[in-house]
């Protein structure tokens, strides 16, 4: 998979905690509208928790550590939907 981005400004806006600065910069597409359009292009669609099971197919992070993590923000997802994920990667986890 190609993936194309440029993550620097978003890291570095994190660590110096300016993060809010782009929203009030930018108009900044919603996920429903970013979608649509790479439907169009005919463009994979990969999300967080998508990138999150991938990292944790490829043992490059703890699966149910991240979610917890991520369950401390902000971040909105369906409980049935982390719950399943949680029990995918469990079984992943187990030598």
């Amino acid at each position: 998979m190609i993936v194309v981005s440029d993550t620097s400004p978003l890291c570095y806006l994190l660590l110096i905690e300016e993060i809010e600065v782009l929203p009030q910069l930018f108009n900044l597409l919603d996920d429903l509208a970013a979608r649509r359009i790479a439907t169009q292009f005919e463009l994979e669609i990969v999300g967080l928790l998508g990138i999150l099971g991938s990292a944790a197919e490829k043992r490059r992070i703890d699966f149910s550590t991240a979610i917890e993590r991520l369950q401390q923000t902000t971040f909105r997802v369906s409980p049935k939907l982390i719950q399943s994920l949680l029990q995918q990667y469990q079984k992943d986890e187990q030598p």
